[in-house]
């Protein structure tokens, strides 16, 4: 069994849990692993997977790339209400 860290920032942990839950048994049963969060702590920035090595390898760039496409999609949002914002204003 190998056990493994990911940084995940607590801001993201949403999104690697999803809607009711949907995200975090997608990932516990598609790549069969354990994934462990630290209790209610902002401070720590990791979560554990645990399983099989390459099951957990799987797990881990999956969780990566959704956090990822979720930061451009915050970020895509953010760019985009701030344009209409600018271009609300009349000089």
């Amino acid at each position: 069994m190998k056990l493994e860290e990911i940084e995940i920032e607590p801001e993201l942990r949403k999104f690697v849990i999803g809607k009711n839950g949907q995200s975090l048994k997608k990932i516990k049963t598609d790549f069969d692993v354990d994934v462990f969060f630290p209790f209610d702590d902002d401070t720590h920035t990791s979560i554990l997977l645990a399983g099989e090595k390459s099951k957990v390898h799987a797990a881990r760039e999956f969780i990566n790339k959704l956090t990822k496409e979720m930061v451009i999609i915050f970020l895509f949002y953010f760019l985009f209400f701030v344009f209409l914002k600018i271009s609300s204003i009349s000089i």
